[in-house]
């Protein structure tokens, strides 16, 4: 960041943002990721997928409320006035709540013979994509697993059996995309899933990010994932009850302060799906959307290192801008967080 942001935001900036990362009980709480390497299990595995699922407590039980607040505040008066109202209101959505239980509990064992099926899977690297590409792969299932550093192309390879084929795959090259079409394309005309895994963040206020940092995780997390689709569309819908599972993120329903590129893109990239389950029903294309809070993957480690490394490109009139004043919000922002 250039001096005059450096100053704006103040020197002290960066120590208390950092001790704010360290402290933030969600991050300290940070939940198992084989949580949501099991949903995606589901998502392909399962004769009738969720439309969405939230892993873990933080997506379920503090996000999702959390982004309905304004929603419920504004309405809360006119169901208050009429105690018949807000009874027959609680009841609803305690009916609803017990429906949503009781069909989970029956509708969570993965149904789909291993046989033929072909899973292409991307950001195998770590995390999800890594977990689920290994689980497929045991199970008996063909895995296609993209991954973007050539290291991680042997390691993987190291793992899986002889039936998964491993490939190195940088979603925001078109290149590479048409060359992991091919490869699939001469082992098989059909596509059971598509799971586009692949994500970066960066951490950074909207004073401080460049716009080629907002175009850069647009191009991975929303643009990559549509030149995939787009592409792998035709082996996909050659059957019926094939499927689509895009890694989203609570970013996706909630925007949280500091994270203003990585919300738009998973934003952008939950409309694209829901747009595309709706134009693929004739195709019985289904479609899956994975919503996780913080979890306790290399990306969300990387999160303090991204923001030091960008505060130290701010400009000193950035840091000396914002400066003292905006300490008071950070704390509050650390016991919300």
């Amino acid at each position: 960041l250039s001096e005059d942001v450096q100053a704006r935001w103040g020197e002290d900036f960066l120590r208390v943002q950092a001790k704010n990362i360290s402290e933030n009980f969600l991050y300290r709480h940070a939940e198992d990721p084989n949580k949501v390497v099991e949903v995606l299990e589901h998502a392909v595995l399962n004769s009738k997928p969720e439309i969405r699922y939230r892993p873990g407590w933080q997506s379920k039980y503090f996000f999702l409320p959390l982004s309905m607040a304004p929603v419920c505040q504004s309405r809360l008066k006119l169901v208050l006035t009429n105690k018949l109202t807000m009874l027959l209101t609680i009841s609803i959505i305690f009916l609803f709540y017990i429906i949503y239980i009781l069909y989970q509990y029956f509708n969570r064992t993965p149904n789909i013979s291993p046989n033929g099926k072909y899973i292409f899977i991307s950001g195998c690297d770590t995390g999800f994509g890594h977990g689920l590409a290994i689980k497929l792969d045991k199970q008996g299932f063909n895995v296609l697993a993209g991954v973007f550093t050539s290291d991680n192309v042997t390691s993987l390879r190291e793992k899986l059996s002889s039936r998964a084929t491993v490939f190195r795959l940088d979603i925001t090259k078109e290149e590479d995309i048409e060359a992991a079409f091919q490869l699939v394309k001469q082992k098989t005309q059909v596509l059971h899933a598509l799971v586009n895994n692949a994500g970066i963040v960066t951490s950074g206020y909207i004073d401080w990010i460049q716009v080629d940092t907002v175009r850069q995780i647009m191009n991975v997390n929303f643009f990559g994932h549509v030149t995939m689709t787009k592409r792998f569309l035709p082996l996909l819908i050659a059957k019926r009850d094939s499927r689509v599972v895009n890694m989203s993120s609570i970013c996706g329903f909630i925007s949280l302060p500091g994270s203003a590129a990585y919300c738009a893109s998973k934003y952008a990239f939950e409309s694209f799906s829901d747009c595309l389950r709706h134009e693929m029903r004739p195709w019985h294309l289904r479609v899956s959307i994975i919503e996780p809070g913080t979890m306790q993957t290399a990306m969300t480690e990387r999160l303090e290192v991204s923001l030091k490394n960008v505060w130290l490109q701010l400009p000193n009139d950035t840091r000396k801008r914002w400066g003292e004043q905006f300490f008071p919000f950070l704390s509050l922002l650390r016991i919300l967080l």
